[in-house]
């Protein structure tokens, strides 16, 4: 029975020592001193969550813009150069690598294909990837 006693009184002093430091840690919340939430460089906050007593930021990485052919594209962007797509991703530019079909030409409401020469009155013509070009001659 004493045993049993001294156990209780053991159980109860555990106990009481225990709701003491936890009281004692909600006091100590309202003693600390809180930082900002800040983010380290090269991230920006996107919200904050209470951690023990002070907030921490939630942070992600600055995704960078890409620079490709004079142009700007924001991270992620899809875009297109000739037949390939290229997609911008944190500052890097990758496209597919697809051989481009050369294009026919229409010229005078006619269709030519790709590498074709022909005539224009007394001018030659020629259909290079979807542009014609032709000599300037003076025809009699």
């Amino acid at each position: 029975m004493k045993q049993l006693k001294i156990l209780v009184a053991a159980s109860f002093a555990f106990l009481a020592l225990f709701v003491m430091t936890q009281e004692a840690q909600a006091i100590d919340c309202r003693l600390v001193r809180c930082a900002a939430p800040t983010c380290p460089a090269g991230q920006i906050k996107v919200g904050q969550v209470k951690k023990g007593c002070c907030y921490v930021a939630i942070c992600r990485p600055v995704m960078k813009k890409c620079y490709y052919k004079g142009r700007t594209y924001a991270h992620n962007a899809s875009f297109r150069d000739q037949c390939n797509t290229c997609r911008c991703f944190n500052g890097a530019v990758a496209c597919t690598k697809m051989a481009c079909k050369p294009k026919g030409c229409f010229y005078k409401g006619r269709r030519y294909p790709h590498g074709s020469s022909f005539r224009d009155k007394c001018n030659t013509c020629r259909c290079l990837n979807g542009n014609v070009g032709c000599t300037k001659m003076l025809c009699r």
